[in-house]
């Protein structure tokens, strides 16, 4: 640990000086491929994170940018495995299809159907509200960019945190495929197909599909199983992409997506004796009854079989009309999704059988009209945006009625409906000062209508003797803006400073019975960062450091005092800061090496916040001012070193990735707990996580045949990355994957 700090103060730290320091000079900026043994450089990145294509050195914002030829090298399938790449970004684990990406510690508490994520996903310039199947797999991807910070201004008003955008592969005009096999351990079966070229003269056309699973990672050692194997997964997952080439300054692109996952990738796990806490739901176990999962965190002992399942769809028409300097587009789409899982909540074999399920249907629409102004001097993106979203979200609790003496259960009927009108209107530009000052300045005001619609019941012996109605509606609105400055300090280092503002919608809390509706979180970010490429572009360092200020931050709290029922809900009742360093470099080590590192530092602290603890009630109102914000490691960073091996031409070319990644502990709730005395035995806590990653990749003489080695966690670390406090007062865990290995063969043609 101590070794790990001193490596990344010296490297954030020292990297901030640095990139101002070095001094070598350097040719002009210009348009240059991709690394090579011939090249010997850092090849030009273009982005299109302000809407526009731009050389990522030259835009003021924090982003790390992803190649297809990087995912590959790395065996990145999932965006929810970007955290190894990319600094101050975290995947947290909720449920089968659900998880979240947290930028610099921001993420969301309200994950639930209705909620807003805190760091958005957009495909191919479109907002995808549930991106289980990206998060889950990509799928013939060109590049990822992960825009760190708010990003309110030119992508709404929930990319508080930061934003991702994922941009697949286009149709060519050139006929392609590429045709891939893959087998692995834990029965891992991987195929996948893409084929991309001209339809007409007119049209172009291009299509991906995978079809992938593997065996449950996780033992069930109850004699009373119905699968020995849980935690699998079974999925097939497509996109068809037709561009039409309707004049020489019109085109029209129109694409669809279709994800279904047959099985369910979460098992309820938990840490502790249930014969110790006892209680209605454990009374029942024999004395000597042991919890597998405390030795073994891929064993448990359930007689009840996790089910579940993923389906998303979707399609979209981008419309482009180019005047000159002048562009305009529209950018249409309709998504469904919808995912269910039910677990054994007692998560034992001897115990009253305890039902959980969770249902969740999304339909959205959205439509955004953009235009694009360029010349010398002045380049300006301007749009209107709607969005549409309808949420139903089905939740219920059913106990056997040995537990109680009577059967229990509650559900939500009329099941939750959510809706939400989300209005936009933006404005963003740089103006060139002079040859070495870049003013960029945006806004965009945002306007939200939610409603919800739902019933609550508590029923006993299958009768109802409580039901709460809830029909409300509620409107917010914000205007948000950014101002950066850019100074070109020589022709391969620019530095920027930015001011800039984020807004997060207000909604509705599905699952309360009290408090339901819930209003916007803002935050005002300041940014300095040094962007510079030195040895003769050998070498690519960027940084930032930054800090952001956030009010009414949206908590997930406990109720305290008198009619409060021990309830929690979704409150404006926090105020954080955050403040952090960030670095990223990629260098070319003569012919054979390369290597890319990134490192962040980040400090995230309550300025404000009270809660009560439903597991410590005799504290009622705990003052956290000071406490870490879940989910923010101080410390992260990961390494890869790519090396060519030098063999003869006659045999191909032969390369090996060697990658490792550590993120800092974490705490998974804002109590900050330990398991001390004063936590009663309760605890947050996430350790440090390491994982180490190697390849090898093999391309045949004339390029047409590839085949890939890998090994993931070599290790084979089983880390705990997510625990939370359960119901019948257990620790709900979920944890990393064992160690995987395979081989992947692919015919190019």
């Amino acid at each position: 640990m101590n070794l790990h700090r001193k490596l990344l103060v010296g490297a954030s730290l020292g990297a901030m000086f640095a990139s101002a320091a070095v001094s070598t000079p350097c040719v002009a900026a210009e348009a240059m491929p991709s690394p090579s043994a011939e090249q010997l450089t850092v090849g030009e990145v273009i982005v299109t994170a302000q809407k526009r294509p731009e050389n990522v050195q030259e835009v003021p914002l924090a982003i790390t940018v992803v190649s297809s030829e990087a995912l590959a090298a790395r065996q990145i399938a999932s965006a929810a495995e970007l955290e190894r790449i990319a600094p101050g970004l975290l995947s947290v684990p909720l449920y089968p299809a659900a998880a979240q990406l947290v930028v610099r510690g921001i993420g969301s508490v309200n994950t639930f159907a209705g909620g807003d994520p805190g760091v958005p996903i957009h495909l191919d310039g479109h907002y995808l509200q549930a991106p289980s199947f990206i998060l889950h797999d990509m799928l013939d991807v060109s590049r990822v960019e992960v825009l760190r910070g708010p990003q309110g201004t030119l992508y709404g008003r929930n990319a508080i945190g930061g934003n991702v955008n994922i941009i697949s592969n286009a149709p060519t005009e050139n006929f392609e495929g590429r045709a891939t096999v893959g087998v692995g351990n834990y029965q891992e079966r991987d195929l996948s197909l893409v084929l991309s070229g001209p339809i007409s003269s007119a049209v172009t056309g291009r299509i991906a599909i995978s079809r992938g699973g593997h065996e449950g990672y996780i033992r069930n050692i109850s004699p009373k199983a119905l699968k020995a194997r849980l935690g699998n997964d079974d999925f097939i997952n497509g996109r068809a992409t037709l561009k039409f080439q309707l004049s020489n300054d019109i085109d029209a692109t129109i694409s669809g997506f279709y994800y279904k996952n047959n099985a369910s990738g979460y098992v309820f796990r938990t840490l502790g004796d249930p014969v110790k806490v006892g209680g209605p739901t454990f009374v029942s176990l024999p004395k000597d009854y042991i919890n597998p999962t405390n030795k073994n965190p891929l064993e448990v002992r359930q007689d009840s079989p996790n089910l579940g399942s993923d389906l998303a769809k979707g399609a979209s028409l981008d419309l482009n009309w180019s005047l000159g300097n002048l562009s305009v587009k529209s950018l249409s789409q309709v998504t469904q999704a919808d995912n269910y899982y039910q677990i054994d909540l007692d998560a034992t074999d001897a115990s009253p059988l305890v039902k959980f399920g969770v249902s969740a249907k999304y339909d959205t629409i959205s439509q955004e009209l953009q235009s694009n102004y360029t010349s010398k001097k002045i380049n300006v993106v301007g749009g209107l945006y709607y969005y549409y979203e309808k949420s139903k979200y089905y939740r219920y609790f059913a106990a056997d009625a040995k537990l109680y003496g009577v059967e229990y259960g509650y559900y939500y009927d009329p099941v939750p409906t959510l809706t939400n009108n989300s209005y936009g209107i933006y404005l963003n530009g740089d103006y060139l000062i002079s040859p070495k000052w870049k003013l960029t300045t945006g806004a965009r005001y945002s306007h939200d209508e939610k409603s919800m619609y739902r019933g609550y019941q508590v029923r006993v012996s299958g009768g109802v003797v409580q039901q709460i109605i809830t029909d409300q509606n509620k409107d917010w609105s914000k205007l948000t803006w950014r101002v950066a400055l850019g100074y070109e300090v020589t022709d391969d280092l620019n530095a920027f400073a930015s001011i800039s503002t984020g807004y997060k919608s207000g909604g509705y809390n599905a699952l309360g019975t009290t408090q339901l509706a819930y209003n916007p979180e803002t935050v005002t970010n300041y940014e300095f960062g040094l962007k510079g490429e030195y040895f003769d572009r050998r070498l690519r360092l960027n940084s930032a450091i930054f800090q952001a200020v956030y009010q009414d931050k949206q908590e997930l709290v406990k109720l305290t005092g008198a009619g409060a029922l021990g309830e929690v809900v979704i409150s404006n009742s926090g105020g954080a800061t955050t403040r952090g360093v960030e670095v990223e470099a990629t260098a070319i080590l003569g012919k054979y090496i390369a290597l890319d590192f990134n490192a962040a530092y980040l400090d995230a602290t309550y300025d404000s916040l009270v809660s009560g603890d439903a597991l410590r009630p005799a504290l009622g109102k705990i003052d956290l001012k000071g406490k870490r914000v879940p989910f923010s490691p101080e410390w992260k960073f990961g390494v890869a070193a790519t090396a060519k091996l030098p063999v003869s031409d006659e045999r191909g070319s032969l390369s090996g990735t060697v990658s490792y990644a550590w993120t800092d502990s974490v705490y998974a709730a804002f109590y900050n707990r330990r398991g001390t005395t004063a936590d009663l035995g309760w605890t947050d806590y996430v350790p440090a996580r390491a994982t180490l990653d190697v390849s090898a990749n093999w391309t045949s003489p004339q390029g047409n045949w590839t085949s890939v080695v890998f090994v993931k966690n070599l290790q084979n670390n089983i880390d705990l990355i997510q625990t939370q406090p359960s119901y019948h007062r257990l620790e709900q865990v979920i944890y990393t994957q064992p160690r995987t290995f395979g081989l992947k063969v692919s015919r190019i043609f």
